[in-house]
């Protein structure tokens, strides 16, 4: 499981996708607590902070599907497709290898998030370690998410489209949920990790049900396949 993590997450790294996507996190991260320093003198310190290390998490919020899906919506179907699978079940179990794609790509984020949020600490002078484990839950729910929608859906072209249509639909749709009271959109908002990240720190449990739930039937999905 390990090896497979660490395979994952080197991979990630090497990828042109993901070094265009940590600069654009990177970048932004900088850019956003740049701005907010500069109201340093009109804002007080707990705002200074909420808006420095808020910023990276709106931007997670609303950019952070759209990244995980393109860099993980083949994670599963493709190793089945490309018949490396096979290889894999002979060395180890099914539920390891799972594991080990999840936390390889719990791993790339982790290292993201934290280098973002360093870059804030850096020109800010402030850490919330609150709102970064937000950004971590709701990265690890996304995550989760696709790994789901790669072990469920054999064609890595049909995960990539549908992935990618759900990462910006996803957001628009949770937001009008939670501001809508229409009976046809509100309950929506149950069903997706935004609605629980607005309520207070206990919600945030609800984000490891979702995770879990992704995950397990990920694990249900893979072990049914033929590889």
């Amino acid at each position: 499981m390990w090896a497979i993590s660490v395979k994952e997450f080197q991979s990630l790294f090497k990828s042109i996708k993901s070094i265009i996507v940590i600069l654009v996190v990177c970048g932004a991260s900088y850019g956003i607590a740049y701005v907010v320093s500069q109201f340093g003198g009109q804002l007080t310190s707990a705002q200074i902070q909420d808006g420095a290390n808020g910023g990276i998490l709106l931007m997670l919020l609303g950019f952070g599907p759209l990244f995980i899906s393109s860099l993980s919506h083949n994670v599963i179907n493709q190793e089945i497709k490309a018949r490396t699978a096979r290889f894999l079940v002979t060395k180890t179990s099914r539920e390891r290898i799972v594991l080990g794609e999840f936390l390889g790509g719990c791993c790339f984020w982790l290292v993201c998030i934290s280098i973002s949020f360093l870059l804030i600490a850096f020109i800010s002078h402030h850490f919330s370690f609150f709102i970064f484990s937000e950004c971590l839950l709701f990265t690890v729910c996304m995550i989760s998410f696709v790994l789901m929608l790669s072990a469920l859906m054999p064609n890595p072209t049909h995960t990539m489209f549908l992935s990618l249509i759900l990462s910006l639909v996803l957001p628009v749709l949770s937001e009008w949920s939670m501001f809508s009271s229409k009976e046809y959109i509100a309950w929506f908002k149950y069903v997706t990790p935004y609605y629980y990240l607005e309520l207070e720190k206990g919600y945030l449990t609800v984000l490891f049900i979702f995770a879990a739930f992704c995950l397990c039937t990920a694990l249900w999905s893979f072990k049914r396949r033929e590889v």
